[in-house]
């Protein structure tokens, strides 16, 4: 177990090096490393940065402070799920996230950042974790599937009286570390995730599956902080929502998609078999870092948003050394809660591509585990010797990417970067070259997301 004292400061854990021979480099895993780099970061933006510059993640404390939790009992819960003992934290601002679900599950759904639970006035009962402990964030964003948290309605409205209640409230709702009772509360969002899951069965005859949001879909961002919405212009509907700046949108890309590469690196460790892209901003977000890396017919700008779903193209991750090509599938969808009644309308045709995916061999269902078969890449995430959250129940599926076996480290010697992390550095470095090297011509190339000059 990692413990408070053995954690490397803010400044160090901030971009580790990665080039084998230094003497900085980073020997964990690339889904371990993540989870220490990441749960700290919008605190060290607030904290560590120079106190005349004003850093442009600083931006999403502007949504305000939430209800929040702590488990009753120190490190991670002993079984999966995010509903354990806890205690009221407080009013507090929310962590950034990681990628939600098994860092192995075949189908990945991408959105440009999470959403905010509970700065809506039906929401405000919800309830986000406040974990000091690695593990516990760990096991937090494994586990977390289709629900999410929420304070008892009727205890909510209790302890609440006639005070008021919502985002730039700072008043606590009661006494910090008071037993207070939650439960969880499914999200419309990923019910509907559940649901093509189903369908997917359904259609495969699968009559024995257990396909499951967490286990099969996962589902994360381009950007790790939350926010109610990607606001880049006031809404008239809500006007007191905070706005990005044009400079604050390209700080906060430039920060979190491309010095961190917190999703890319995400990605290239996941190597999902079918991306879900939801929403116009995400797929114009998407296309303007992946178009480069990306084959098949291709939406483009211009094009009516709901022709998308009828495009068949690929997200291209590279050759491993061993000479084995490795992609992704990309289907691109309207925004299921969004824009509910174009979703309703198309649904099936997202079902359809699924079909197609698991017709053609890229998505398999093992009979043994009930669930779809991994994409091919290693992971520790669950079950790391110094760091550990559970179990694996894929363990016996999972196959390297790398085609070379790990060395051990003896002392003294020059620290080796582990194969399969230096096989994903390969892969993502490759892309990024040609990302950042091709010509582009959409008008996505104002986008901050596009990807340019990395060598």
């Amino acid at each position: 177990m990692i413990r408070k004292r053995d954690r490397l400061p803010p400044k160090t854990r901030h971009r580790p090096k990665t080039s084998a021979g230094s003497k900085g480099v980073s020997l964990l895993p690339v889904e371990i490393e993540l989870a220490i780099e990441v749960m700290p970061c919008q605190a060290a933006r607030r904290i560590y940065e120079p106190a005349d510059k004003k850093d442009p993640c600083t931006y999403f404390a502007e949504w305000g402070v939430y209800h929040s939790y702590r488990y009753k009992d120190a490190g991670p819960p002993p079984s999966p799920g995010i509903e354990h003992p806890a205690v009221y934290g407080g009013k507090t601002f929310l962590v950034p996230e990681l990628l939600s679900g098994c860092r192995k599950a075949p189908i990945l759904a991408v959105g440009i950042n999470p959403n905010l639970p509970g700065y809506w006035r039906a929401t405000r009962n919800a309830i986000n974790p406040l974990l000091d402990d690695v593990l516990q964030y760990a096991h937090y964003f494994r586990y977390r599937a289709v629900d999410k948290l929420q304070i008892l309605p009727a205890e909510y409205q209790k302890l609440l009286g006639s005070h008021p209640d919502g985002p730039m409230v700072k008043r606590p709702l009661t006494e910090i570390g008071s037993p207070v009772s939650i439960a969880t509360t499914p999200v419309s969002m990923y019910e509907i995730y559940q649901g093509l899951l189903d369908s997917l069965a359904e259609r495969m005859r699968w009559r024995t599956h257990q396909l499951r949001v967490g286990e099969d879909l996962s589902y994360g961002n381009m950007v790790a902080c939350p926010s109610a919405k990607w606001l880049t212009t006031r809404d008239s509907s809500n006007p007191k929502m905070p706005v990005m700046s044009p400079g604050t949108v390209t700080g906060i890309v430039q920060n979190c998609f491309h010095s961190r590469r917190y999703f890319l690196r995400q990605l290239f460790q996941s190597l999902p078999c079918v991306l879900i892209v939801l929403s116009r901003a995400t797929a114009d977000a998407f296309l303007a870092a992946m178009r480069p890396n990306m084959s098949g017919e291709l939406p483009a700008s211009r094009d009516d948003a709901s022709t998308w779903l009828r495009k068949k193209c690929y997200l291209n991750f590279g050759k491993t050394t061993a000479g084995k090509n490795l992609s992704a599938r990309v289907i691109f969808a309207p925004h299921a809660t969004g824009d509910p009644e174009k979703f309703k309308a198309l649904r099936e045709q997202l079902v359809d591509s699924l079909e197609e995916e698991a017709r053609a061999g890229r998505l398999k269902f093992n009979s043994d585990t009930g669930h779809l078969a991994r994409p091919l890449g290693k992971c520790e995430f669950c079950t790391n010797a110094l760091y550990s959250i559970g179990p694996c129940d894929y363990l016996s599926e999972l196959k390297p990417i790398s085609s070379a076996a790990g060395r051990p480290q003896s002392l003294g010697a020059e620290p080796i970067v582990p194969p399969e992390k230096a096989e994903q550095q390969l892969l993502l470095s490759r892309f990024l070259r040609k990302a950042g090297k091709r010509p582009r011509l959409e008008s996505l190339d104002q986008s901050p997301f596009v990807i340019v000059g990395h060598s």
